[in-house]
């Protein structure tokens, strides 16, 4: 979706009115259980995803001492309609690199960071809310692109992506990997590792 400076000010509007004022009885529970991060008692809009394929927008909120968010979903295909609340899972995924041996990352076809005697990580993940899936297809990417000096330096050492899952305990989801990403994870010889935390207080009745 080709998002404009007016639907991007409309949907903010739109969002912060429910915030306010909740209209939606699901609102009332969560926003009743959940702190949201505010300035100057106006909830801070971390982000706005517009792009869904079937016109759903998307407004994370961050919430406070919390690493998921409160979510917002307006249709776009319904004049902008608020059609559902929740919460979406925050997430970090990266690659890391460990070598029994002292780690050599002069192979290594990109910059890592985080470098150990050991060990170092890559990630293009800035910490953004996003979907989970699209952040490892983002790395898979972005290392397929060197593949043939990945595959090179991969022999050398053991890789895996790490993903670091958030999501609210009283909303948890199920973590979904299509056929095509494991096979490009298999034609990369790195390993998919998971680390899920479940937070939040409990959800009001």
């Amino acid at each position: 979706m080709n998002e404009s400076v007016e639907l991007l000010d409309e949907i903010k509007r739109l969002a912060i009115k429910e915030l306010l004022n909740p209209s939606l009885e699901l609102s009332i529970q969560f926003l009743s259980s959940l702190h949201l991060e505010a300035e100057n008692g106006i909830p801070i809009i971390k982000r706005i995803d517009f792009d869904d394929p079937d016109g759903i927008i998307v407004v994370y909120v961050p919430i406070k001492d919390e690493l998921f968010y409160f979510a917002l979903y307006f249709d776009s295909n319904e004049k902008n309609e608020l059609v559902d609340i929740g919460t979406e899972a925050g997430s970090k995924v990266y690659l890391w690199v460990y070598d029994s041996e002292k780690i050599d990352k002069s192979g290594f076809p990109y910059q890592p960071i985080n470098v150990g005697n050991k060990s170092f990580t890559y990630s293009l993940d800035n910490g953004d809310p996003d979907n989970l899936e699209d952040k490892i297809n983002l790395l898979l990417e972005r290392l397929e692109s060197r593949i043939d000096d990945f595959l090179k330096f991969s022999q050398q050492t053991h890789m895996s992506i790490n993903v670091a899952y958030y999501g609210y305990k009283e909303q948890m989801w199920g973590l979904h990997l299509d056929k095509n990403t494991i096979r490009r994870l298999n034609d990369l010889n790195i390993d998919l590792d998971f680390d899920i935390y479940a937070s939040g207080s409990d959800l009001k009745d």
